[in-house]
């Protein structure tokens, strides 16, 4: 890594000015010093406790581009471990999800119990006896979990930053969605995994607060009907921390079209907009449903009258990023609303999705352009100040109860302070 590159290209990195340099998109140092500080040191979302419903139920997924198995054990507790055999590093788990009381390694057949506990080495003896002690030895487990009304967070970090104080205002919001299901939540249809060519950052930026571009990259969608024209009624709200919000008076998509077998599914909002107004205050009303949303870093959620999507950005290079996500329902709706829900996201969102192309056509070609301007030793400032010193107190705009600050009319303001935040950990502020 060259410190002196790193070190020019951070100083050229102005938030509060909004100018984000090119390099930090494309650069492989930057993304380097990322994997070693920001998905270091966060608490990264890894997925739902659904997802290990049951004892020997395990998942796969990575922090940053650290492989890790999540698993509820025998005993019911969940647990969270280096996806690493002690043996030789050989990737332990290949599968990216299913059930066993037992992970075996492909190479060696050392195998592990699913509390991590290193319970078979073949051959053991003579050649292992006084020498290897089973009892010592084990999985390396990730030492922050942090299971969270129904989300499971962890961090690799030694002594990260308590949960509550990284979420800061933004446990508010997510608060908002997560006890709008009352433990009735249910990943439908499965999750799902592509590849996008572009760097983490820049699709998340569509979920944080870059909600400029729809009127433009997804026209489209209002052209052939599926959606009513796009207005420039968008509040951006920065709850702090890194984190961002999309929000428009009503909630997102109330207008869509063809939303009839949707009903049950807005039925549910509803009620869940009553009792979450009552519980939080009337500022609810003004903004729910909310999103897209991002939790700093790399997990985003898309909540609209229609469906609730998850995604999680996995960085996999300077210029790669593997998504993977699903879609979220209420479990008590009827099937075919399920189904209904599903199809409506995934027509929209999907791999294939109509929006989704869009966007994705979008990062690719900004990642093309990028490049060949960073072989050519070429570094411009991009443009992040909408809204600049236009931006005010939540309350203001919303309502009583309502934290953060609120920009108006596609404002930047969530996009300065997420990349505000990126440069305090990337500097060794956090």
């Amino acid at each position: 890594m060259s410190y002196e590159k790193v070190k020019q290209i951070l100083e050229s990195l102005n938030p509060e000015k909004g100018e984000i340099p090119l390099s930090l998109f494309i650069d492989r140092e930057i993304y380097e010093l990322e994997l070693s500080t920001v998905f270091k040191k966060s608490w990264l979302f890894l997925g739902f406790e659904n997802m290990v419903k049951h004892a020997g139920d395990y998942f796969t997924t990575t922090m940053g581009e650290v492989p890790v198995i999540v698993t509820r054990d025998q005993n019911n507790q969940i647990r969270v471990f280096l996806n690493f055999c002690i043996h030789k590093g050989m990737k332990l788990c290949r599968a990216t999800q299913g059930n066993s009381e037992f992970f075996r390694c492909p190479y060696h057949g050392w195998t592990y119990s699913n509390d991590g506990k290193l319970v078979g080495v073949p051959y053991y003896e003579p050649a292992y006896v006084g020498i290897l002690d089973l009892e010592k030895q084990g999985l390396i487990p990730v030492p922050n979990v942090k299971i969270y009304k129904g989300t499971i967070w962890a961090s690799l970090a030694e002594k990260p930053k308590p949960f509550e104080e990284f979420m800061g205002n933004m446990k508010l919001y997510l608060d908002l969605i997560l006890d709008m299901f009352e433990g009735n939540m249910e990943i439908y249809g499965g999750i799902h995994r592509w590849l996008l060519s572009v760097n983490w950052k820049i699709p998340l930026e569509n979920f944080a607060g870059d909600a400029y571009h729809a009127p433009f990259t997804h026209a489209s969608a209002v052209s052939i009907g599926l959606r009513g024209a796009y207005g420039n009624n968008v509040r951006i709200l920065y709850p702090g921390e890194g984190h961002g919000i999309v929000s428009v008076p009503g909630g997102l998509a109330r207008k869509a079209v063809d939303i009839d077998a949707l009903r049950p599914f807005r039925d549910k909002l509803e009620k869940a907009l009553e009792m979450l107004t009552q519980r939080y205050g009337e500022f609810v009303k003004n903004m729910f449903p909310f999103g897209p949303l991002n939790v700093f870093p790399n997990f985003s959620m898309h909540f609209t009258w229609n469906y609730i999507i998850f995604r999680v950005w996995h960085p996999r290079g300077p210029t790669l990023t593997q998504l993977e996500g699903g879609v979220l329902v209420f479990s008590d709706l009827p099937e075919e609303t399920k189904r209904q829900t599903l199809r409506r996201a995934l027509h929209e969102f999907g791999p294939a999705g109509l929006l989704e192309q869009d966007d994705a056509e979008v990062w690719s070609k900004i990642s093309e352009n990028s490049t060949h301007l960073r072989e050519a030793l070429i570094d411009p400032k991009l443009i992040y100040t909408r809204g600049l010193g236009m931006d005010v107190e939540a309350e203001k705009v919303l309502g009583k109860g309502a934290r953060g600050r609120i920009g108006e009319y596609y404002n930047d303001v969530s996009l300065r302070g997420f990349y505000s935040t990126l440069k305090r950990y990337l500097t060794g502020g956090e």
